[in-house]
């Protein structure tokens, strides 16, 4: 993998930090079979694989060849950064959970190794030209798309969730509220990490929780690799300037409540920046009630 001079990433990643709020996460979930496991204990999934359904006989789209990622979107609203924003404010009428995660900080053009980046293709009438700059990236060039890496946590209502589940409801109420999004406000450059041979890099998070260890996951164990990840997302949406992709949690996802303290560390386990930590900490203050329909 050919890597872009750093300054163009360094310069790149700053503006992301320092823009305050991003354009938005995309959210994977199931990364981790550990995880997948543990939502299955608590009711949250299914053993057995859905029912087919027949589409309507006047529209018979292909259907894919492969199964696809679980993806969900937070909004900006949502960011919440450490050090700047303040402590987490617990929603008081919600079963709030931490998801610690690897987060990837996109960008929509290329950073080509001569700082080239290669022009969409034309289609020679005027129209604009496709695939727009971010949209339907391949695999093999996905990386060139990830700046670095940041430290998440993807708050989550889970009884909400779970309510919205057995409803066959979306899940926008249980994890695009404001502050949803803790995030640290430092990032370790894309080249600064190995990424082996099936894409993925090699990064450990971990969640702690008033001293004591509640999740913990490494790069490897991911069901998705970091390339499929980029590529299929950019087919949902296309990738704008100071997007960031939230790569999924490992198992211990649990409550915070009123009072507790929580820390969160992301490390590299291999590449030019090994041992190199970013950290967050935030105290845990009780919030206002949420999804609520005020008089």
């Amino acid at each position: 993998m050919l890597y872009p001079p750093p300054a163009a990433v360094a310069a790149r990643m700053a503006a992301f930090l320092n823009a305050g709020r991003a354009s938005k996460a995309y959210c994977i979930g199931l990364n981790y079979a550990a995880h997948v496991s543990e939502m299955k204990r608590m009711g949250m999934g299914s053993s057995e694989a859905p029912a087919a359904v027949a589409p309507p006989p006047a529209f018979s789209p292909p259907r894919p060849a492969v199964a696809t990622p679980t993806l969900f979107l937070k909004p900006a609203s949502s960011y919440h950064w450490h050090g700047i924003d303040g402590p987490l404010r617990v929603p008081s009428n919600v079963q709030w959970h931490h998801e610690v995660e690897v987060g990837a900080i996109l960008s929509p053009t290329p950073l080509a190794a001569a700082g080239k980046v290669p022009s969409p293709t034309s289609v020679g009438d005027g129209r604009a030209p496709f695939p727009p700059a971010g949209a339907h990236i391949r695999k093999a060039d996905a990386l060139s798309h990830v700046l670095g890496y940041t430290l998440c946590l993807d708050m989550t209502a889970r009884d909400v969730q779970s309510a919205a589940k057995d409803g066959g409801k979306p899940w926008t109420a249980a994890k695009c509220g404001d502050g949803y999004l803790p995030l640290a406000t430092e990032a370790v450059p894309a080249c600064d990490v190995e990424v082996d041979a099936s894409g993925r890099p090699a990064l450990e998070v971990v969640c702690i929780v008033n001293g004591v260890e509640r999740q913990r996951g490494v790069g490897r164990d991911w069901l998705w690799d970091l390339p499929s990840l980029v590529s299929y997302c950019s087919s949902v949406c296309k990738l704008e300037e100071n997007d960031l992709l939230l790569t999924g949690t490992p198992e211990g996802v649990n409550a915070l409540v009123p009072g507790d303290h929580i820390e969160a560390v992301l490390r590299v386990t291999a590449g030019g920046g090994k041992g190199r930590e970013v950290r967050m900490a935030f105290d845990c203050v009780e919030g206002e009630a949420v999804g609520l329909i005020r008089d």
